[in-house]
């Protein structure tokens, strides 16, 4: 961050923290952003939701690995699996690769008392079997007792013995030592902050770590009672995508060696699962979800008021999603997870942020909010820093959202995962959903923007950690625009190679290349407090209050190519990835300009005005917003009306966006890169057509 907009916060988060805050870091195992704060309609989280009220909620944060010890170190270092080469769980960085410092080692060495509770670190040769005691924890970490229990005969199967089984609803009385490792966790944390003046005088970076909803689902079986059966919806892409390449599947082998799945005789590798059986299996992971909002609601009941607290996950888990029933992939499901910041007196409402975010930058977010110690530089590709990060601070970001301002700061504008597999095919031996780092041959690398996730599966040498881009198996690209659930997979369609070149390059350069020196864009429609509205009806009514009503403030334009008024100034930014000459652009106007003339809406030949900007610049820009210039449109929305629709028409998949609520008109519009069909939106009177500014 630069000296001003470092004293900025200095002033801003000193006003809002009395002391040096203590640390609350929260992190649920195989949790998804399966929250009601977060839309899920299913989620029963009333706790996490009462959290969200007063925490940035970061709505597009993604894991780096979706298997558990990768993606920890990965956080917890602020390196990615490549840095850390672990794949697996059988490397401990420190003596591997290099004695890299840690998010809580930082604290301790800044005088911070560092506690961890329950499953921070991955237990096992990835923590060094003490979960990285004594360089991260001034206390040795605390685990479960009935830990041990966890993949054991304990569940109550139909015939009355007692099985290894998935869906596990247990009397907890009945369990061994009449408890549950999940409730010791809560326990020891109860007991750590009731008492924490008799166990230190510092401020305390305390992490916790909750073992549900990950596998299997052993809860106390009163949670189900909040997700009856019958009000499970399956979801409506619970089938494998036909144009998935067989090296994207994941298997689900954990699953299936349960001994009620085993029953089911679900065939290898694809499946599927009986109806039934996807209801219950989501039915318990709801459950289970809410078994651990009730515990996390338990122990914020004990945190004091100087506390910043981080909520997140590890990654997520597929629900059913093209068929499958864990992580292991790259799939959005599977990477995407929630991240709330509650920052005392700071974030006293739920501030929504939708800039893409990755789990790297959880470590210098941390460092920045506490301003415990400076700033953390970035890693070098060429020199080994044993203190530095390879994600970014979300400070600027939250300080921006918070005082409602249109930031202009460098953002991402792509996030980066990636998953291992041992072969083309799906395979039990070896593992092709947890392989040994022996055994990977092949390496499928993830970049996710803001319309588009390209996943590439090529080559990998184990042996020196290397990756040949010229051998690949496999490809898939989908467009969330119009494919959020990542049902169709685009990468062999001819109209797409353009896309595909421009984000394989992104993919191959990486993230130091991709997200540094790139500014943010400018929004589609400069909102103002003042002053703004929008039309229905040929009338003109003020505009919404609500700060969510904000985001769909409409400019209206007369037929005169003028702006109604200095509080609706339209301004519209193309941002291009490469330099683009002049007559190009011409070019493509011209090729729009034939394409308005037969088009089937008659109206628009009478009056029509072309709006184009284009910001040149020497840095690369945001490829995924507008990659290439955009052509803007205002359509007149009835015969002889001065009422226009502003469209914006970009080259790549970017929708066309009217900002007016229209009366009655079909509308039709082509893709400036291929001519294909792209949007036909039938309206009648009344239809409100508005959407979000950065839709």
């Amino acid at each position: 961050m630069n000296g001003i907009t470092t004293l900025m916060l200095l002033i801003t988060l000193r006003s809002s923290l009395e002391k040096q805050p203590n640390v609350l870091f929260i992190i649920v195992d195989d949790l998804k952003p399966a929250l009601h704060s977060y839309g899920y309609k299913n989620a029963y989280t009333p706790n996490i939701d009462a959290l969200a009220k007063k925490s940035f909620l970061f709505n597009n944060t993604f894991s780096q690995q979706a298997l558990c010890a990768p993606s920890r170190n990965s956080l917890l270092t602020s390196r990615r699996p490549d840095s850390l080469h672990l794949y697996d769980f059988y490397n401990y960085w420190r003596t591997t690769i290099g004695n890299f410092t840690t998010l809580p080692q930082y604290f301790k060495e800044n005088g911070y008392f560092t506690y961890s509770i329950g499953k921070v670190f991955h237990p096992g040769v990835s923590s060094n079997f003490t979960d990285d005691y004594p360089y991260s924890w001034s206390r040795k970490p605390f685990h479960p007792k009935t830990e041990i229990y966890e993949n054991a005969k304990v569940c109550v199967g139909e015939n009355g013995n007692l099985e290894q089984n998935l869906l596990c609803p247990v009397i907890v009385e009945a369990q061994p030592d009449e408890t549950l490792p999940d409730l010791e966790i809560l326990n020891e944390s109860l007991y750590f902050l009731r008492n924490k003046k008799e166990t230190t005088s510092q401020p305390y970076f305390l992490a916790v770590g909750f073992h549900k909803p990950h596998i299997p689902f052993r809860i106390p079986l009163q949670y189900l009672d909040y997700h009856p059966l019958q009000n499970v919806t399956l979801p409506s892409n619970r089938w494998r995508p036909s144009l998935l390449p067989d090296v994207a599947w994941n298997p689900w082998t954990d699953i299936r060696k349960r001994d009620d799945i085993k029953k089911l005789h679900v065939p290898f590798p694809y499946g599927p699962f009986p109806d039934q059986t996807v209801r219950q299996i989501i039915q318990y992971y709801n459950a289970a979800t809410s078994y651990i909002d009730d515990l996390i609601g338990k122990l914020l009941s004990e945190v004091d008021e100087n506390t910043i607290i981080i909520f997140t996950s590890d990654h997520g888990w597929s629900l059913g999603q093209h068929g499958e029933f864990a992580k292991y992939s790259n799939f959005e499901e599977a990477t995407r997870v929630p991240l709330l910041i509650h920052v005392p007196r700071l974030s006293k409402r739920r501030i929504i942020i939708e800039d893409l975010v990755e789990l790297v930058d959880i470590f210098p977010t941390v460092v920045d909010l506490t301003q415990v110690a400076k700033s953390l530089p970035v890693c070098e590709k060429q020199h080994i820093s044993l203190v530095c990060t390879e994600g970014s601070s979300l400070v600027s970001v939250m300080v921006d959202k918070l005082q409602s301002r249109v930031s202009t700061r460098i953002k991402k504008m792509a996030v980066f995962s990636q998953y291992p597999r041992p072969g083309v095919h799906p395979s039990v031996q070896p593992n092709s959903d947890k392989p040994h780092l022996r055994d990977i041959k092949i390496m499928g690398y993830s970049v996710t923007t803001r319309r588009y996730r390209y996943t590439e599966w090529v080559k990998f040498f184990p042996t020196n950690f290397t990756v040949d881009w010229n051998v690949s198996y496999g490809k898939e690209l989908y467009n969330h625009l119009i494919d959020p659930d990542e049902n169709i997979n685009l990468a062999d369609r001819d109209e797409m190679r353009t896309v595909i070149e421009l984000l394989r390059q992104i993919l191959i350069q990486g993230w130091r290349k991709t997200n540094r020196a790139i500014r943010s864009p400018a929004p589609l429609l400069v909102p103002s407090r003042r002053g703004s509205s929008f039309v229905e009806n040929d009338r003109l009514k003020s505009g919404p209050t609500t700060d969510r009503d904000r985001s769909f403030q409409f400019r209206s334009f007369n037929p005169n190519s003028i702006p109604s008024s200095q509080s609706t100034t339209l301004a519209w930014f193309a941002h291009q990835s490469f330099r683009i000459e002049m007559t190009e652009m011409n070019e493509r106007l011209k090729r729009f300009d034939r394409f308005i003339n037969r088009s089937p809406i008659d109206s628009i030949v009478a009056k029509r005005t072309i709006y184009t900007s284009l910001e040149r610049s020497a840095t690369s820009s945001d490829p995924l917003s507008s990659p290439l210039p955009a052509v803007c449109v205002a359509v007149p929305l009835r015969a002889k009306s001065d009422t226009l629709g502003v469209f914006r028409f970009s080259p790549w998949l970017r929708l066309a966006v009217p900002y007016t609520s229209v009366t009655h008109w079909f509308l039709k519009f082509r893709l400036l890169t291929n001519g294909t069909w792209f949007l036909k939106i039938p309206v009648t009177k009344g239809t409100d057509m508005r959407m979000p500014v950065n839709a």
